[in-house]
Parts: C-alpha cells; structure tokens; sequence
C-alpha cells in the first residue's frame, strides 16, 4: 500500500500523524540522495517521469521525489524544507488544505506540486500571499524546480477590496 494510501485510509484525527510518517521516510533516503551528484540528481526528473510512463503509480514516487527536491533545494537555493513542509506537501498533493503558520515556509510548500509535474508538462501554483512577496519569492522557489527541467510560471492576480 502505497504513503498516500495510508494517509487517505485515516480518519481525520489521523491525518496530521500520517503526514508525520512521511518524514521519517524521507529523511531515511537523504543520505543517498545527498551523495547524488549534480546531473544525477538532475536525472531523477527523467527517471521519475519514465517509471510513471511504464505503469508506476506517481504516490509511489511521493517519498523519493520528495527527498530530491529537499537536496535540490539545499543545493540551489541553500535551504532545506522543514518536516512540516513536507506533511503540507504531501497534504496538497491529496488534495486537502496545507493551512501553516508564519514562518513555516509555504512558499517553499510548492514541493507538492513536483510530483504533478512529473505527469504534465507545467503545473500553476496559486497562492494567497501578497503580490510583493511572490515577485520575490518565485525567482528562488522557481530556481529549484527550473534546475530539474519543471516549468515556473508567476500568475499574479489583482485583489479587489470592496
């Protein structure tokens, strides 16, 4: 049974510790992620895409593509993403809500999105942070998924206050 298997099986009080299991999970694959080298790393890209192309369910690859995008973005942009930034990955990659906290790094949150882009070619992220911020944020966020051949796009809308 696949991580997003046992997530979805879990009643709700459950939820936040099955997204909890996933760290452990991740974290497990760190040290043979880190010893990747750059184009190796880079060639995940390729490598995920393939085993989805051959038949492999894509919440299978949430655990290995999460610990590749957590190098990638130690390695391009100098940060690595929190636990809690993974459980809200892997909770927007559901399909649920990922509310957190200021400070908990949602702009960093995108990391679900990694896994659609996999599937399809570029994958918009709408977030409801000021238009300042995210004139500033995608360029760094954009850098990591760039570096691994997955399109950035900045779509910012206009907020009207009645």
């Amino acid at each position: 049974m696949g991580v997003l298997d046992r997530i979805l099986r879990a009643g709700e009080g459950k939820k936040v510790k099955a997204l909890a299991g996933i760290v452990p999970e991740v974290n497990a694959l760190g040290p043979s992620i880190a010893a990747l080298s750059d184009d190796a790393l880079r060639g995940k890209t390729a490598e995920f895409r393939s085993r989805l192309e051959r038949g492999e369910e894509v919440d299978d690859l949430l655990v290995e593509a999460f610990a590749v995008v957590r190098e990638a973005s130690t390695r391009v942009i100098g940060q690595r993403h929190y636990d809690v930034q993974l459980m809200g990955g892997a909770a927007l990659h559901a399909g649920w809500v990922a509310e957190m906290r200021t400070g908990e790094g949602k702009a960093v949150l995108v990391i679900g999105a990694i896994l659609v882009s996999y599937q399809v070619q570029a994958v918009p992220v709408i977030g409801a942070i000021h238009e300042n911020y995210q004139v500033q944020a995608v360029p760094v966020i954009g850098a990591i998924h760039e570096n691994y051949q997955v399109p950035v796009v900045l779509v910012i809308g206009a907020i009207h206050e009645n």
